[in-house]
C-alpha cells in the first residue's frame, strides 16, 4: 500500500536528509495499512545530537498519522523523536532577568534552553517600549524517559499511547501536556514571581481524533492567537500569526543546518555575545546546540511565511540563556567537529589548550594515537601522553595541535 506524503518544497533535499526520509518511510512501509499520512514540513532536517545519541537516524519537521491500531517499536524511534512532549512557555516579566538569576538552572533534553528576551513595540509616534520576557524551552526527557522506552519495548499501540498521554496522572495534573506545560511554569516562577504566561505550546506531542493519532515532531498545531517559532538558539524567536485557518500543523523552528558555525567565520563582536549570553553545565567550552544554524535563512525564510500564510508579528532576542549541555553526545561526535567547535584563545577568555578523548581504544583518536605512538614521540618529544596527570575521569588532555595532526591522519 502506497503511503500518502505531504512535503513542503522548502523541506531540506540534500542526499542525507533525503536519505534519513527515506529510512523513515521504509519503517512506516511496513505496517503501511495502519499508516494515513505522512507530513513533512519546511523545517524537515536530520536532528544532529538525537541522531549522536541514539546511533540511528532521527529527524524532525514531521507529522506522522497513522490509525489507533498502529504497532510501536524501537524502529519508531526515527520518527517519533525521544525528548517527547517538548514544548515551550513564553512569559512577560516587568524587569530585565540577570544572567546569575538563571545560573543553578539545569535544563533538561539535548536542545533545551532557559533564557531572558526582548521584544519591543513602536506606537504611532515611533516611541519604543522594550517588553522583557523569560522562554521556558525544554524537554521532560529525563522523567519521561522511561515511559517512552516502555511504549517503544512492550509493542505499545498509537492508541494505547494516546490514552496514556491524555490520562496520566502527575501530581495535580492529568495529561502529560498539563504536566509539562506546570513545569515550564514552575521554572519562570522560580526565575521571578512577576512570570506571567502569555504563550504555550508542545513541540513533540500525540494527538487524535475519532480515527487517528498524530504525532508530532518539532510541529505545533496552529494557534489562533501567535504562533512561535524558533529561529535558533543564537537566533532567539519569531511570533506569526497565520491567516489560514485550514493550516493545521505550522513549523516549530526554522530546522537544523547539517554542520556548525565554524569559529574562524565570526566576527569578534559574535564571539564575545556567545561567552557573555550563552552558558551551561558540563565540561565542554562549546556547545553544539548553541553553534548549529538553522536550515532555513534568507530568503527561504520568507518563501516559509508565504507558503503557510504567516503574518511576522515580533521578534523575541536573546539576552541571556542558559542551554542543556553537550557533554552525552560529544564521543559520537566526529573527532572533526570537535577540533573546529572547541574554540581559541582569541575566541573566548575560557578557551583550553587541550581537548579530551576517552581512554577507549574503539575511539577513533585514541586508536589512531596508538597507531602513531613513535611518530608522536618524535615529533612531540616534551609530551608524555600517557601521564596520569594528563588522565582525568578516564579521559585522556591531548593538547591540541596533536589533535588536530590525528584528526588530519583519521581524514587521510
Amino acid at each position: 500500500m502506497t503511503i500518502a506524503i505531504d512535503k513542503s518544497p522548502l523541506a531540506s533535499s540534500d542526499p542525507q536528509t533525503t536519505k534519513a526520509l527515506q529510512h523513515v518511510l521504509d519503517r512506516l512501509e511496513v505496517q503501511s495499512e495502519h499508516v494515513k499520512n505522512v507530513h513533512v514540513l519546511a523545517n524537515f532536517s536530520i536532528d544532529k545530537l538525537a541522531t549522536l545519541k541514539h546511533g540511528r537516524p532521527i529527524v524532525q519537521g514531521i507529522v506522522v498519522q497513522v490509525d489507533k491500531q498502529y504497532t510501536m517499536s524501537i524502529e519508531d524511534q526515527s520518527w517519533f523523536h525521544p525528548e517527547i512532549a517538548s514544548g515551550r512557555s513564553v512569559f512577560q516579566v516587568k524587569r530585565v532577568i540577570s544572567a546569575g538569576a538563571l545560573s543553578k538552572l539545569s535544563p533538561d533534553g539535548l536542545h533545551s534552553s532557559i533564557g531572558a528576551y526582548t521584544s519591543s513595540l513602536a506606537d504611532d509616534f515611533g516611541c519604543e517600549t522594550v517588553q522583557h520576557h523569560v522562554i521556558v524551552d525544554t524537554s521532560a526527557t529525563e522523567s519521561l524517559h522511561g515511559l517512552y522506552q516502555k511504549w517503544l519495548n512492550t509493542g505499545a499501540t498509537a492508541g494505547d499511547i494516546d490514552k496514556q498521554w491524555k490520562r496520566m496522572s502527575f501530581g495535580e495534573c492529568d495529561g502529560i501536556v498539563s504536566a509539562t506545560e506546570k513545569m515550564r511554569v514552575d521554572i519562570a516562577k522560580g526565575i521571578t514571581k512577576s512570570a506571567e504566561l502569555i504563550y504555550s505550546d508542545t513541540t513533540h506531542s500525540v494527538l487524535s481524533d475519532s480515527s487517528s493519532v498524530y504525532f508530532t515532531n518539532n510541529v505545533v498545531k496552529q494557534s489562533k492567537g501567535i504562533n512561535l517559532i524558533k529561529s535558533s538558539a543564537l537566533g532567539g524567536y519569531r511570533t506569526y500569526k497565520c491567516n489560514n485557518e485550514s493550516v493545521r500543523f505550522l513549523p516549530a523552528s526554522l530546522g537544523q543546518a547539517s554542520g556548525y558555525y565554524s569559529w574562524s567565520d565570526m566576527s569578534p563582536q559574535n564571539c564575545a555575545r556567545i561567552e557573555k549570553a550563552c552558558s551551561w553545565d558540563g565540561a565542554l567550552v562549546f556547545n553544539a546546540n548553541v553553534m548549529t544554524p538553522p536550515s532555513i535563512t534568507g530568503s527561504k525564510i520568507r518563501e516559509m511565511e508565504d507558503a503557510y500564510e504567516l503574518s511576522f508579528r515580533d521578534s523575541l532576542t536573546m539576552n541571556t540563556a542558559r542551554f542543556s549541555p553537550s557533554d552525552q553526545v560529544r564521543d559520537a561526535m566526529s573527532p572533526t567537529d570537535i577540533l573546529s567547535l572547541t574554540p581559541n584563545s582569541e575566541h573566548v577568555s575560557t578557551a583550553q589548550s587541550f581537548i579530551t578523548a576517552p581512554v577507549d581504544i574503539q575511539h577513533p583518536v585514541l586508536r589512531k594515537l596508538m597507531e602513531n605512538i613513535q611518530q608522536i614521540q618524535v615529533s612531540y618529544p616534551g609530551i608524555q601522553i600517557f601521564n596520569p596527570k594528563l588522565v582525568e575521569n578516564g579521559r585522556l588532555k591531548i593538547p591540541k595541535s596533536l589533535y588536530k595532526d590525528l584528526v588530519e591522519k583519521l581524514i587521510k
